[in-house]
């Protein structure tokens, strides 16, 4: 559920404000088979887990705008906060056993039961606010445009004992980070040239409990990212282009070879996106892209050091296309293709998950309902029911890809 409404006090003044609330409960199998700590062969551990989720989320925004200008430059100041309060109450229980990562035997037998709602505890509150104070300044003509600003972010973190909800560990931190960006149109308005460079403030990793951690439980401090970027943007009228180069940088989380899960040293992440989206023709649409990525480890304590980081492949792709059925004008049908390669599964750089692709199918219905738009939804995601690993989680965690589904789904709005 969510509620906005704007004031103007005058055409170049106005104040906002917004609040969301949603809550998500799920009970079943979380995760599929989990692989846990497979060794340079292939052997590991794997967990089955049945829970009971429950995610309970309110949001709030709100500020000023204030249009201005001084000279030959215009001015869009904002003066705003949000703020995001996470509440998670979970149960589950979980069975174990032993297998091979390139030759998985899983059949499914004695799995664990569903918990009951009476043992579901508190595990995890967050809340994280900002502060933005930034000032969009562009030329007359529009050919020159700079965004400077500032905010106050703070991310308060509370973890609980999954069994008996008893606090366990609590961090609060904040911190000023910058931002900045400028775009430049020097051939017209069809083609941009920007760079940006951003600073943000994560809510630390949780360790958690059932992966054979010696700290499981334990939660790491607020972190600090930094990211640059550069790239051009180019509008051909209905179909557009984005080509661009990054750095990201962030703390290295990884496993010990004393199965201890650990924040040390720095990532570095360097890569470069190409997408177009649009529209082909009337009624056509596309929406793909190509994405490359060189995560190592710039800095760490150990022989990790320059290894590339785990659960990043570095090549992915996708394409995407939607056709409004002529016949039929309010019936969509869309398809969808995804690659994404190999991925190392350790560390050390030892065990590799192989490459994956991903084929779905699906389509969109509009329709009025008592005077109500509503919109109907189909999918049918890997439809050709490819057995392959869908990737890896908190770097440890190798997880199986998703089976054939279908899912179908109403929106109506009031």
């Amino acid at each position: 559920v969510m509620m906005r409404a704007e004031y103007y006090a005058r055409p170049d003044l106005y104040a906002y404000f917004g609040v969301g609330k949603a809550k998500n409960e799920y009970t079943g199998f979380v995760g599929g088979a989990i692989v846990i700590n497979p060794d340079k062969n292939g052997d590991a551990q794997v967990q089955v887990t049945n829970g009971r989720v429950g995610l309970d989320k309110w949001s709030y925004d709100g500020g000023v705008h204030w249009k201005t200008e001084t000279g030959t430059w215009k001015h869009d100041v904002v003066l705003g906060f949000s703020v995001l309060d996470l509440k998670n109450d979970n149960a589950v229980n979980s069975a174990s056993f032993t297998d091979n990562l390139y030759h998985f035997a899983f059949s499914g037998e004695n799995l664990p039961l569903t918990p009951s709602a009476s043992e579901q505890v508190r595990i995890q509150r967050y809340k994280m606010s900002s502060w933005v104070l930034a000032d969009a300044i562009s030329s007359q003509d529009d050919k020159w445009s700079v965004i400077v600003g500032m905010r106050h972010q703070t991310v308060d973190q509370k973890r609980f004992h999954p069994r008996s909800g008893q606090l366990m560990q609590t961090y609060k931190k904040s911190k000023q980070t910058p931002m900045v960006s400028v775009l430049v149109k020097l051939w017209g308005p069809q083609v941009a040239l920007y760079a940006s460079y951003i600073e943000g403030l994560r809510p630390g990793p949780v360790v958690p409990f059932g992966r054979g951690l010696k700290n499981e439980g334990y939660v790491f401090a607020p972190y600090a990212t930094k990211q640059y970027e550069v790239g051009v943007k180019w509008d051909a009228g209905t179909l557009a282009n984005t080509l661009s180069v990054y750095q990201i940088e962030q703390p290295n989380q990884y496993m010990t070879q004393d199965k201890e899960m650990t924040l040390d040293g720095k990532q570095r992440y360097r890569g470069a996106e190409w997408n177009v989206f649009g529209e082909i023709k009337p009624g056509l649409r596309l929406l793909g892209g190509v994405a490359y990525a060189n995560a190592t480890v710039a800095k760490a304590m150990g022989a990790t050091e320059g290894k590339s980081v785990v659960a990043n492949p570095r090549w992915q792709a996708s394409l995407g296309v939607e056709w409004d059925v002529p016949s039929c004008p309010d019936l969509t049908l869309t398809t969808q293709w995804r690659f994404a390669g190999e991925q190392y599964v350790d560390p050390m750089n030892q065990i590799v998950l192989p490459s994956s692709t991903r084929w779905d199918i699906g389509a969109r219905y509009q329709m009025k309902w008592d005077g109500h738009p509503v919109t109907w939804r189909m999918a049918v995601e890997n439809v050709l029911n490819s057995s392959e690993w869908g990737g890896l989680r908190a770097g440890y965690v190798v997880y199986p890809g998703t089976e054939r589904t279908v899912k179908l789904s109403a929106t109506v709005s009031f």
